[in-house]
């Protein structure tokens, strides 16, 4: 627009227009400023009611894993109290095999006793035999001397000589007896001994096994101590579990309401950026009518600088076509083929080895011009920016996050604003937004989005971004 001459009143209005603008531009920096820091709580909001989701479904599982706690403790009680019957009901037979066992001893022991007085039997009868055999060899003597007197009597002595032949007959066959008797006796002592000594072995196995039931009674003793402290124990944990997971019910009801919470503060923040969105845009509106009355403005120098950028960058292009240096098709090539191993990913057309030749210049002599003007870029109507400025137009290293923030030539770059700009037909928009830093710090920057034709044809944008 065509800026006239004005008066006295005509500066007065351009003063007061003047302040209209940069209170629009002000009013929009604030709000942006605003909105970003609404997003800023927003997204912390977010992160607490995600962290407070986690810790919900955290405390869920732990209720989860408490019940089973709480389980297990029950089935333990109920284990302890079936292993206490089992216990309870097992004392009297083991009571009752201790009782047999001290009876199996004691008959054992009575046993050798009788073994013993048996053997001293068996030795009075050994010595009974004896006496038997001696009295039955002095009968021989006798009888052999009654035959040789009943010899030497002669016819006379014919009768007693019958009768000394029968006294030897019987003292041979009391010999033969004593001695069968002898070998008996021998034979009865062996087996006696060999008894005894089986006894004595039973008393020792009967004894050992006694000790051994005496100390089974014991452990089942302990057994029944050790289950009712295990019952006791079980018991406590139990009812201590089921007051953790009340506890843990109430820490995750809380939790639940937390979050809840935090998910509607999160979406009132939401609405309240969205309301500062609204007012950012209006009071950019306000800023580009404003620009557009053709009143005179902090904004119009930096207006007038990009709108000659814009006609550079035309007629340089429009110069190379006519020169057929370059093609109209390669202008608006939209075929971006990726380059290989850039991260953040680069892309290339037929244009981009022009821009950087031809364009980037322009871009470069505007920025050295000017300390408060920030960068300026062409971009096409799919976001994409086949050159940038020099110092965001270096070599990809191997750090993504540097290459993020010097290389942003040959990268897309497309928001909601930028399309919005891309449809627009205005002849510029002036509007304002709050540039991140990084690190929480931020400043409030002001950018004129330009239409660039080419041939008649829209190719897409020119960027102009500077301080206030």
């Amino acid at each position: 627009m065509e800026m006239v001459p004005v008066g006295k009143d005509g500066l007065e209005l351009e003063a007061a227009v003047g302040e209209i603008a940069r209170g629009c531009g002000s009013f929009a920096i604030e709000c942006s400023d605003v909105g970003g820091r609404v997003v800023e709580v927003g997204a912390k909001i977010v992160a607490q009611a995600s962290l407070l989701d986690q810790l919900r479904e955290a405390a869920t599982g732990l209720r989860a894993e408490q019940e089973q706690v709480t389980e297990a403790a029950a089935d333990a009680r109920e284990y302890a109290t079936q292993a206490r019957g089992h216990l309870e009901a097992s004392k009297p037979v083991v009571d009752g095999a201790i009782e047999t066992f001290a009876g199996l001893t004691e008959l054992v022991l009575r046993l050798g006793k009788r073994m013993d007085n048996l053997e001293e039997a068996l030795r009075e009868v050994q010595a009974v035999a004896l006496t038997i055999d001696q009295i039955g060899r002095q009968t021989n003597l006798l009888a052999l001397n009654a035959t040789l007197e009943a010899a030497r009597a002669g016819e006379a002595g014919r009768g007693f000589a019958v009768v000394a032949g029968e006294v030897k007959k019987l003292a041979s066959d009391t010999r033969s007896a004593t001695e069968r008797i002898a070998r008996t006796i021998e034979r009865l002592t062996e087996e006696a001994r060999g008894i005894g000594d089986e006894i004595d072995a039973g008393v020792a196995s009967g004894g050992e096994a006694h000790a051994r039931t005496a100390e089974l009674a014991n452990v089942l003793g302990e057994t029944l101590v050790f289950v009712d402290a295990l019952d006791t124990r079980s018991s406590n944990i139990a009812e201590g579990s089921l007051a953790i997971r009340r506890n843990v019910q109430d820490f995750e009801m809380g939790l639940t309401s937390l979050s809840s919470e935090a998910q509607a503060n999160s979406q009132a923040l939401t609405e309240a950026r969205d309301r500062l969105g609204d007012l950012e845009r209006v009071s950019n509106g306000l800023l580009n009518l404003v620009s557009s009355t053709g009143v005179r403005t902090a904004d119009t120098p930096f207006i007038d600088t990009a709108r000659r950028l814009m006609l550079d960058i035309r007629l340089v292009a429009e110069a190379a076509i006519d020169d057929e240096r370059l093609s109209i098709e390669d202008l608006f090539d939209r075929t971006y083929v990726p380059i290989a191993g850039s991260d953040p990913e680069q892309f290339t057309t037929r244009f981009v080895a022009f821009a950087d030749a031809h364009v980037r210049p322009l871009l470069d002599r505007v920025v050295e011009g000017d300390d408060r003007v920030l960068a300026t870029a062409m971009v096409d109507a799919n976001g994409f920016l086949p050159t940038h400025i020099s110092s965001r137009s270096l070599p990809q290293g191997p750090d993504p996050l540097w290459n993020a923030e010097h290389c942003r030539n040959r990268r897309f770059f497309m928001d909601e604003q930028t399309a919005l700009n891309l449809k627009s037909e205005a002849p510029f928009i002036v509007e304002t937004y709050r540039q991140d830093l990084g690190g929480g710090r931020y400043r409030p920057v002001k950018s004129i989005c330009l239409p660039l034709h080419v041939k008649g044809r829209r190719w897409g944008n020119v960027e102009f971004a500077y301080l206030d």
